[in-house]
């Protein structure tokens, strides 16, 4: 999990989607928005992807430690939302590090 301060909420959501560059994967919808003060992100989990709560928590978790691993690479403080799709749910934990290493433009 990211950190308290590192987390983006409800009432940045709203401002951060707006603001924001939508860019599409296998595993997800990222609306990324580059620059700020800090670097702050949410992982949103629809019912729709899974009805079982421990499964949207297992890829929710994922994707959460997968950009705590990107963290402090980032050239520049970035927000993001990430709407998971259902193909994260078969998805190994390397497949999901790889995408959003290239939503947040890491190498």
């Amino acid at each position: 999990m990211l950190r308290r301060g590192n987390k983006l909420g409800k009432e940045s959501l709203q401002a951060v989607a707006k603001k924001s560059t939508a860019l599409s994967g296998p595993y997800f919808l990222a609306r990324v928005q580059f620059g700020g003060t800090k670097s702050r992100f949410a992982v949103v989990v629809s019912k729709k992807v899974s009805p079982l709560a421990v499964n949207r928590n297992k890829v929710r978790r994922a994707v959460y430690r997968a950009l705590r691993e990107c963290l402090t690479a980032l050239p520049q403080p970035t927000s993001g939302i990430f709407t998971l799709s259902k193909a994260v749910l078969d998805a190994p934990y390397e497949a999901i590090l790889l995408e959003v290493k290239r939503v947040l433009r890491v190498h």
